[in-house]
Parts: structure tokens; sequence; C-alpha cells
């Protein structure tokens, strides 16, 4: 069965972070691949502020290009309502049922899965990988995950889920790097070399006037 992760996000731009969270989360959970999912409409987002979707995909798939283990879907494309985290991993399990999904997300994003539509019933689609962004302790994850749901067993590295999937805690180098960051440096005309891949950087100037009536509307 092949083993596949899903990182979504609005990717506005995708940061040196997003990609290496998403080649780490690869290489520690043994993942076939790690597809990226960009947000059609990202829900609990101001739209405003929000390049277009077209753009967005385009820096991700000059990110990526001939990098191993990495896959753009385009998958919340096709909805025209809002990117719910539910409706996505049932979506590619109804297309690939054969495969074993692996959702990542981090630390503090984990601790508001309950205002999340259909929060509780995510991780009976998929094995969740969270990731320590924020410096939640595993001991912080445990008691949520054992509040929330119920836990059969305790697992190397995390949960074992009743009748469910597994979620795992890993603690991976952190990157402190944000998209809301590389926005304001880069409208502030500073240096983001480094901080995003190099196609992102000259989408960006090669585009500034457009991007900026995004960014500042």
């Amino acid at each position: 069965m092949k083993k596949i992760g899903l990182l979504g996000g609005s990717f506005n731009p995708v940061h040196i972070g997003h990609l290496r969270l998403a080649l780490e989360v690869g290489e520690k959970m043994h993942l076939d691949e790690v597809h990226l999912v960009p947000a059609y409409i990202p829900p609990h987002k101001q739209t405003k502020n929000v390049l277009p979707f077209e753009w967005r995909v385009k820096m991700l798939e000059q990110s990526i290009l001939g990098v191993d283990g990495l896959k753009l879907n385009l998958m919340e494309k096709e909805r025209p309502e809002a990117s719910y985290t539910y409706v996505t991993l049932e979506s590619f399990l109804r297309r690939e049922p054969e495969t074993e999904l692996f959702f990542i997300l981090g630390s503090l994003d984990l601790l508001t899965v309950p205002q999340w539509f259909k929060g509780r019933e995510l991780p009976y689609l998929a094995n969740f990988v969270v990731v320590d962004r924020h410096g939640q302790t595993e001991d912080e994850i445990h008691e949520f995950v054992t509040s929330f749901w119920p836990v059969d067993k305790i697992i190397s590295g995390g949960w074992s889920l009743h009748r469910g999937k597994k979620i795992y805690f890993l603690s991976l180098p952190r990157l402190d790097i944000s998209s809301s960051l590389v926005r304001r440096k880069w409208l502030h005309g500073e240096n983001i070399t480094f901080l995003v891949p190099g196609p992102v950087e000259k989408f960006l100037d090669e585009n500034r006037e457009d991007v900026v009536f995004y960014w500042k509307g």
C-alpha cells in the first residue's frame, strides 16, 4: 500500500519552511510521496489578501521541480466551496482507496481541531503527523489527544486510536519562517533571499505591482 503525506495550506507564498517540513516528514515517516495541496478557497482567511490560485500554484510548481518525493496536487481546484480538510481527505481516499494517508499539521493547529469542520472525525480518515512548530511539549499533545479521542494504546512516537488511525508527534528542526513574515518583508523592500525558493522571489519581483495590489488590498 502506498504511503502518501498531505500538506495543505494557502502557500501565500510557499517558503522554505513549507518545503523542508514536507521533506523532513517524508523521510521520518518513510512516505512514498508528500503532496502539497494548495487551498483554492482557504477557510478562515481573508481572501482579499491571498494571491490568485494560479499564481500560488505556479510558484509551488517551480519550487519543487526536480525534487524527489514532493508532488503538487491540485485536487482542491475542482471544488467551488472552501477547502475543508475533511472534504479533502475524503475526496483523496475516494480516488485512491488503496492509499494510506498521513495528514501533516503543526502542533498549534492540532489544538484547534475541535473548531474544524468534522474535526473529531479526521483521524478516522488519515493518520496525523503532528510537528512541533510552536514549542508544545509531548505531554501537552498527549493530554489533548487522550482527552479528545478514544486512545487504544500508546505506540512509539504517538498514539493508536480506537477504531481509527494513528497520531504521531515529531520534533523536527524548526525554521521560524511564515508566509506573513515573507509578505511583510517583501512589501517593505527587505531581502527575502533564502526565506523562499529562488523561483518564488523571481515571480514576486517580476509581478511586483500586481502582487502589491493583492497583499495590500
